[in-house]
């Protein structure tokens, strides 16, 4: 996530899109609509259920941006990295929430908001000299592939929750 919001800028400079905020705005716009039109699916479908295929959602939205090679590219990626974010993000910190224990949910919590945070700066360094050394579209690449591993972790691994805080296997 954090690659992706410090890289667009630079890579569509590059492929010579110079407004690249239309990426960002159709991402916003995209966040929005699935949270306020769709933000029943987590409690109607599961929390894993409904972030397995967000998952996959966001991590071809990644693999489209090295694709893209113009403005509409990068809005077709903005809107998918939008519907795959705004899906996974708070479904995911929902079921961590529902799988721990109310005494350790804080704890729980700031381990995942420490995670998305180191992650995100390591990976920003890490995919920074990736793209110079081997350019953007190898770096979206890899990023992409980094989630669709992690997706595949998620799928067939991990619990599901009955949103009253005990696991329930799938």
């Amino acid at each position: 996530f954090v690659s992706v919001i410090t890289f667009v800028p630079v890579f569509a400079r590059r492929i010579g899109v110079h407004s690249f905020e239309l990426f960002f705005i159709t991402y916003t716009v995209s966040i929005i609509a699935v949270r306020l039109i769709g933000g029943w699916i987590p409690d109607k479908f599961g929390k894993k259920r409904s972030s397995v295929p967000a998952l996959f959602l966001f991590a071809i939205s990644i693999i489209a941006i090295g694709f893209a090679s113009g403005t509409p590219g990068l809005i077709l990626a903005g809107v998918l990295f939008g519907l795959g974010h705004g899906l996974f993000y708070p479904a995911i910190y929902a079921l961590v929430i529902d799988l721990t224990p109310e005494a350790d949910r804080g704890k729980a919590v700031s381990i995942c908001s420490v995670a998305f945070t180191f992650g995100g700066m390591l990976g920003v360094f890490i995919y920074g000299v990736i793209a110079e050394a081997w350019g953007f579209r190898l770096m979206f690449d890899i990023a992409g592939s980094v989630c669709v591993v992690g997706f595949l972790a998620f799928a067939f691994t991990g619990k599901e929750s009955d949103g009253a805080g005990s696991p329930l296997s799938e």
